[in-house]
């Protein structure tokens, strides 16, 4: 176990973490290289690589076991089949801590989860995939991204990161932020993985929602 040690002002806070197992459900095209490189980084958290196209949702399920969460969802390319794969996945890790990114994100299109209480679940869609999350445009979704953040987190009873020049993060319970930091060579592809694997990595070391 590490001990981080920060202080602010008078007040000294302590937190403790440890290391913690996760499992990263992707495709095959090169995005999942990236999360990986993130993911080594962070040293201490092992982590397994389950490869989308050669898994059906219960054999995913085995390579995940034993996971603290899960990342599903980058280098994912086959929209149609994703669906099915989603539907079977997620009813079988639903006590488990969920990142969903990327093409998996087309999963919930429609309102067709929403997650319990046990299955604790972040999504980190881009303005793209928000669009097609909810049905809506992406000029929609622009002119209040604060708002159809909540909405969701509301409606899908999870924590959303709305990605974009500023990122709005809400939760199911109506707490917003905004974070208006960062620098525009993020703007690219590979960097939304990186994101979500520090976000599963943090999760499965102990991290709340």
């Amino acid at each position: 176990d590490e001990i981080a040690v920060g202080r602010d002002g008078h007040a000294v806070w302590r937190v403790e973490l440890r290391v913690g197992r996760l499992a990263v459900v992707a495709g095959e095209s090169g995005a999942d290289r990236h999360v990986a490189i993130l993911l080594a980084h962070f040293g201490q958290t092992r982590f397994g690589m389950c490869h989308f196209f050669n898994l059906a949702g219960a054999r995913a399920v085995e390579c995940a076991h034993g996971a603290d969460a899960i990342l599903v969802g980058p280098g994912m390319l086959n929209e149609d089949a994703i669906r099915g794969f989603m539907d079977e996945f997620v009813r079988r890790v639903a006590d488990k801590q969920l990142v969903i990114d990327a093409l998996a994100l087309s999963a919930v299109r429609g309102g067709r989860y929403r997650f319990t209480e046990e299955t604790r679940v972040v999504l980190t869609p881009n303005v793209s995939e928000m669009a097609k999350t909810t049905g809506t445009t992406k000029a929609a979704i622009e002119a209040d991204p604060r708002g159809v953040a909540m909405t969701v987190a509301r409606d899908l009873n999870a924590v959303v990161a709305l990605k974009g020049a500023e990122t709005f993060i809400a939760t199911p319970y109506g707490e917003a932020f905004r974070y208006s930091e960062g620098e525009v060579g993020l703007a690219t592809s590979g960097s939304g993985d990186i994101l979500a694997g520090i976000l599963v990595g943090l999760l499965a070391r102990g991290a709340t929602l």
